[in-house]
């Protein structure tokens, strides 16, 4: 999962990339080697300087080495967010709270079944598959996102501007 805070990142476009790649190469790569080049490339196309490809052998050696206090505990916490569940999208506009995580920046900000998530960082959450609003939503741990959310009920009603911080929550059941 990769997350981009600007928000231009989208798992269709990803996937149009790695189709074209294989194009390039006659619809298979013939090769591991062919495979890595190919995977770095479509890494960088990220943009990203923390995203990087690894080869097996190097990320196993990776492993191997002591890693600094705060990457291990952010990698063992694997789920950090706001701690809310969107659905579909609403009638009146926005995707649908199914429910908060007990306890979770979201609950805390009194976000409530029903309500209506209408913008993400300031995209429309609409506009945004339900993959995208995941990906908005997720990050590293004290980063924050900004929500409008409009409370369960009649449309005319003010929406709310929250600014959340996100944290490690616990694994769905």
């Amino acid at each position: 999962e990769f997350y981009d805070p600007a928000g231009r990142f989208s798992q269709q476009a990803w996937a149009g990339q790695l189709q074209a790649v294989l194009q390039r190469h006659g619809g298979t790569l013939p090769s591991k080697a062919e495979a890595y080049r190919a995977l770095r490339e479509l890494v960088g196309s990220l943009g990203d300087r923390y995203s990087t490809f690894m080869e097996p052998s190097a990320f196993r050696r990776a492993l191997r080495q002591p890693m600094p206090a705060a990457e291990r505990d952010y990698l063992a916490a694997q789920f950090v967010g706001i701690g809310v569940q969107l659905g579909g999208v609403s009638p009146l506009g926005g995707r649908l709270v199914e429910a908060p995580l007990v306890e979770s920046p979201a609950e805390c900000a009194g976000i409530r079944r029903g309500d209506r998530v209408l913008e993400i960082d300031g995209i429309p959450s609409e506009s945004l598959t339900l993959d995208e609003t995941t990906t908005l939503l997720r990050g590293p741990a004290g980063s924050s996102v900004a929500l409008s959310v409009a409370p369960q009920g009649p449309a005319q009603q003010t929406p709310r501007q929250l600014l959340l911080e996100r944290r490690p929550l616990p694994q769905p059941a």
